[in-house]
């Protein structure tokens, strides 16, 4: 149903629908680069056992942030060997990493804001060879704690 809003600068009441946002859909936190490969198509080359946990799938669109040096780029997953620990920059974003920097992998959803208000996205804390040893502790679900628009 179509909310009736107050916009200042215009100096007039809009109709407004329910809006979709870019939500965080789920993030692979703390993983470590264990190989580059620059003369290779662009990507990120992850461990499927990492790509199922976070409800990734291969060509999906993922923001990398590195956060040994601060870069934030896009790129997407290819599938890479299960139980390997594999997380390899193709292409390009190779020169944006170093073997061993920290990385988070962050992809998002696009739903509606009322059901924005209530998602719980997927978080992947994987040990240090970038494994999921213990999946109970390591993949977790949390609230946001989104305000409701006032």
């Amino acid at each position: 149903m179509p909310k009736v809003i107050w916009h200042p600068d215009e100096e007039m009441l809009l109709e407004c629908c329910d809006m979709q946002i870019h939500i965080l859909k789920s993030k692979i936190h703390r993983v470590h680069v264990t190989q580059s490969e620059l003369n290779y198509v662009g990507s990120i080359t992850l461990d499927m056992d990492l790509v199922d946990a976070a409800d990734l799938i291969p060509g999906e669109k993922v923001q990398i942030v590195n956060n040994n040096n601060g870069e934030r780029f896009e790129t997407y997953v290819i599938e890479g060997e299960r139980g390997s620990g594999t997380v390899c920059l193709n292409g390009a974003a190779a020169r944006k990493v170093q073997v061993g920097d920290v990385l988070i992998v962050i992809s998002y959803g696009l739903m509606d804001k009322s059901a924005a208000q209530s998602y719980r996205p997927i978080v992947v804390f994987p040990d240090a060879d970038n494994k999921l040893t213990d999946p109970s502790k390591q993949i977790i679900t949390y609230d946001l704690k989104v305000t409701p628009a006032i």
